[in-house]
């Protein structure tokens, strides 16, 4: 994500400029801490909105406190505004080159789908990072997880390797192993590695969906079938069960079943452009013209390039 900027009308972290003073400031450290302590109160109760207006308080007292700056990306996070985090955490880079900072930093291109800026900045972090650091576990997991969308396994496998080093009693870990063995096609030592991490964690749904789809892949529709309907016990809104799930329903001609799996999930989150596609395409299969038009709208606002959602909007202008 690149060619970002902080406010062009209120300066940094919205802070109007004639209220900035960026070089110095005249609180002392304690002063400084007593303005922040009430926003990390709020922080706690998740009142982002109010922690914000006080940290840009402390901000243009002093642009340069590292804990303001901190807080306020992870507000600006919470609040569902990645831009400003992320003007908030290269800041924070500038005042504190840290291997803290730069996971911080990772994590939200990590989260955001940006993963060669993630990999640079988890990789930065590792040459400085002391290694009795807590950090390394999450360094390596991710990292691990970047070079396995990538292709690369010799990669991730090392870097799984590395974190089960630190920790193996991770479920999410052994999730992650799983997901790689399936891209290896290694099925029984997938199978394997996802029963190791429900044998830690009963209630992990990416662990039930990896056996589902390897049962699929076997053609055991019944086993595959309780599996997926473990993982939607655990997790409703777990997008690839929801797709496992609607796809079953597609194929046995439940559409009713399909539409009430997929408008359920998009309540809570909106802005899945591929599953409001899919819902939309289900819609158009059925007849249902009109509801197709309109979810198809939510799909192509969410993104505009979407090829199957266009090629679906130049067959809806037929009937």
């Amino acid at each position: 994500m690149a060619g970002l900027e902080s406010y062009s009308s209120t300066g940094e972290y919205g802070i109007d400029p004639r209220e900035q003073d960026l070089e110095k400031t005249n609180l002392s450290l304690k002063e400084q801490e007593d303005i922040l302590r009430p926003a990390l109160c709020m922080i706690d109760h998740a009142d982002y909105k109010r922690a914000v207006k006080i940290l840009r308080h402390l901000l243009s007292k002093n642009s340069k406190n590292r804990d303001g700056v901190y807080w306020l990306g992870y507000c600006f996070q919470k609040m569902d505004d990645p831009s400003n985090a992320l003007i908030c955490f290269n800041s924070l880079i500038k005042i504190d080159p840290s291997d803290e900072s730069y996971s911080v930093l990772g994590d939200l291109y990590y989260d955001l789908g940006e993963d060669l800026l993630a990999k640079k900045a988890y990789e930065t972090s590792l040459e400085i990072i002391n290694y009795e650091s807590p950090l390394l576990f999450n360094l390596y997991k991710k990292l691990g997880n970047i070079y396995l969308r990538e292709g690369d396994f010799e990669s991730a496998e090392e870097y799984f390797n590395r974190a089960y080093v630190i920790y193996s009693n991770s479920d999410v870990l052994l999730v992650n192993f799983g997901t790689l063995e399936i891209h290896k096609g290694n099925l029984d030592e997938a199978v394997e590695r996802f029963r190791s991490a429900l044998n830690i964690n009963q209630l992990n749904d990416n662990a039930w969906v990896g056996l589902a789809l390897i049962s699929k892949t076997k053609s055991d529709v019944e086993l595959a079938n309780a599996h997926l309907k473990r993982a939607l016990e655990c997790n409703p809104i777990n997008p690839v069960a929801i797709q496992l799930a609607v796809q079953d329903s597609f194929e046995r001609n439940e559409f009713d079943v399909a539409i009430e799996y997929l408008q359920n999930f998009l309540e809570k989150n909106p802005d899945n452009s591929d599953l409001s596609y899919t819902l939309a395409g289900i819609f158009y299969r059925i007849g249902s013209f009109a509801e197709a038009r309109i979810e198809l709208e939510r799909t192509l606002s969410l993104e505009p390039n979407h090829i199957l959602g266009n090629e679906l909007s130049k067959e809806l202008e037929l009937v």
